[in-house]
């Protein structure tokens, strides 16, 4: 008999690393046919907190497969595992919801997480075009104002985030008759909507091209979760066309198309009679379809092996034009708003000369915004700031304090132009 001994065994326990700070803090909706076959831990209106794939599979939300009976054709899983596969460590708020009616469930899932949602991705199956009355005009443009609508809201409620959105853009007929899309006709989205994102695009897989076939709509698969994910990884300043940090390949990404053409079935139905490939387009036509508003995957020559998004561009042409610089301002009015709240309804000197604010007053109030600028400077989230108390407030008149501060944004690098020639000399 051996001697008695005290051994150990090491088991790795697959811990999930988290992110530090709350930026990455992330919201992703389905919105499912009230009708939808459910799995059996989960019901339509249900939101779930999910910090790794392994987490939805075990819920039943499951990858797709042929011949077998899958959680809504491997939509919802493709998606989630997009997100984490960009954002391993993330923090992800999953809600299946019917939005036919409505867009409460916004609402819904931003309380359920008690308003920490900075990001909110959302698939639909909804067309995000219509056609026109005449047959000659560009196509309408759905569903952006009514979600936008209701994101204006939550950040007037003190719970701003930012949305992608990934409609189906494989048909713009409400009667599904009509299964092509005129490229000539997508209209532009840019508009005063700034809290929005238009994803067009998506991988071009055997296993993606058999989802959509798979889901008798045909609804664009689109690419909203990895989107979202690049968001959630980068900081608040940072685009997700940034070429350097958020390369988009995986074996479902290494090619790309739009998810709309023909979708008709071809003769056998195994496929459609034809889709529209990015290498397709002509750069005219890409620039075309980005001017007018849209963030798609792209491809750059002399990088075969990567693929990125266009831009990171929202549903405006204001200052706030970009996801970055939503994501900026936002994060410093949360962070502002909860450094004031303890001084909400204190007393506050007036110099009894004046009856206007004592300079001790404008002090302490200028530190208390600058403190929280500061230190998004110093994380390079901003290039600089500025903080404002007017000393010609009468707060004894008006019970208000008004505080004004500008954020000067971090610049992006949307084009590089170089020039070039020859020289007789290097001098």
């Amino acid at each position: 008999m051996a001697i008695g001994t005290v051994s150990f065994i090491r088991k790795d326990g697959n811990l999930t690393p988290t992110s530090v700070g709350n930026d990455h803090i992330s919201g992703l909706i389905f919105d499912l046919p009230v009708e939808t076959n459910m799995p059996p831990s989960i019901k339509i209106g249900d939101v779930i907190q999910l910090f790794s794939v392994n987490e939805a599979i075990g819920l039943g939300i499951t990858e797709f497969e042929q011949e077998k009976n899958n959680f809504f054709y491997g939509i919802p899983y493709f998606h989630i595992s997009e997100f984490f596969r960009m954002k391993p460590d993330g923090s992800l708020y999953v809600m299946f919801a019917d939005c036919s009616k409505n867009w409460n469930a916004i609402k819904t899932i931003q309380s359920v997480a008690n308003g920490d949602i900075k990001q909110l991705g959302i698939w639909t199956p909804q067309n995000i075009w219509s056609t026109a009355s005449s047959s000659e005009d560009d196509y309408s443009l759905n569903l952006v104002s009514d979600i936008n609508t209701v994101a204006e809201e939550l950040a007037n409620e003190h719970r701003p985030l930012s949305v992608l959105l990934t409609g189906n853009a494989s048909s713009a007929d409400s009667t599904g008759a009509v299964k092509t899309i005129d490229l000539k006709k997508i209209p532009s989205c840019i508009g005063d909507f700034p809290r929005m994102t238009a994803l067009l695009g998506q991988g071009r897989s055997d296993l993606l091209r058999q989802m959509q076939i798979a889901n008798p709509k045909h609804s664009s698969i689109g690419c909203v979760g990895v989107a979202l994910g690049c968001v959630a990884e980068a900081k608040v300043c940072e685009s997700i066309a940034w070429v350097n940090q958020f390369n988009l390949t995986s074996k479902h990404m290494s090619d790309i198309e739009f998810g709309f053409g023909n979708i008709e079935l071809n003769d056998t139905g195994d496929d459609f009679i034809s889709m529209l490939q990015f290498e397709a387009l002509s750069p005219a036509q890409i620039d075309e379809i980005e001017e007018k508003g849209y963030v798609f995957p792209i491809k750059y020559a002399g990088r075969a092996n990567g693929t990125y998004f266009s831009k990171d561009r929202t549903y405006s042409d204001s200052d706030y034009r970009t996801i970055a610089r939503n994501r900026t301002i936002d994060k410093s009015r949360r962070a502002i708003r909860n450094a004031l709240l303890p001084y909400l309804n204190s007393p506050v000197l007036v110099n009894p000369k004046t009856g206007y604010l004592a300079e001790i007053e404008i002090k302490k109030y200028q530190n208390v915004v600058k403190n929280i600028l500061s230190t998004m400077e110093g994380n390079s989230e901003i290039s600089g700031y500025s903080v404002l108390v007017s000393s010609n407030q009468n707060i004894l008149l008006t019970d208000t304090l008004k505080i004004t501060y500008a954020i000067v944004p971090v610049g992006v690098t949307s084009k590089i132009i170089v020039e070039e020639g020859f020289a007789l000399t290097n001098a």
